[in-house]
């Protein structure tokens, strides 16, 4: 007697395939996205550390499209006499609905030929948007002042 074995037919193979696909769906699914906290700390980190490094062009995918350009032509310029030694993230403030964050950064840099070191603090504005978060705006802030009459040998 000859013995028959079932051969899965095409319909069958396909049926597995979209079974399979569904439950690679739901398991994705079910696992919680990233918050936009998690998301701004990866952009912050991402956009510094493109910054400290040079790479101008990776730094440009965390600014609005409209003003690549512009960045971009800036950043060489700056790096052109200049170099950055760190970038150092001091303080991050959301607004309730974490659409807009503030991010302060500590810039330590010299210029070519200088060996003095300079250190500016700037404040970084970031906007929640559809690609996820842009740096908007970025500015030098001024450094808290001690109080008058105070010692700055104090604070070490």
């Amino acid at each position: 007697m000859i013995e028959r074995h079932a051969v899965p037919s095409r319909r069958a193979a396909l049926r597995g395939l979209v079974a399979l696909g569904l439950v690679v769906f739901a398991a994705g699914c079910s696992m919680s996205p990233r918050n936009r906290g998690e998301q701004l700390r990866e952009a912050v980190y991402g956009y510094n550390d493109s910054v400290r490094w040079g790479r101008i062009e990776r730094a440009a995918e965390w600014i609005p499209v409209a003003d690549r350009g512009g960045y971009i032509a800036r950043k060489r310029a700056a790096w052109a006499g200049m170099a950055v030694h760190e970038i150092d993230v001091r303080h991050v403030d959301y607004n309730n609905d974490q659409s807009q964050a503030r991010v302060r950064v500590l810039v330590t840099f010299s210029r070519t030929g200088n060996p003095v070191l300079q250190r500016h603090l700037v404040e970084q504005h970031w906007k929640w948007q559809r690609e996820g978060w842009m740096c908007v705006a970025r500015r030098q802030v001024a450094v808290p002042q001690a109080a008058p009459g105070a010692d700055p040998r104090d604070l070490y």
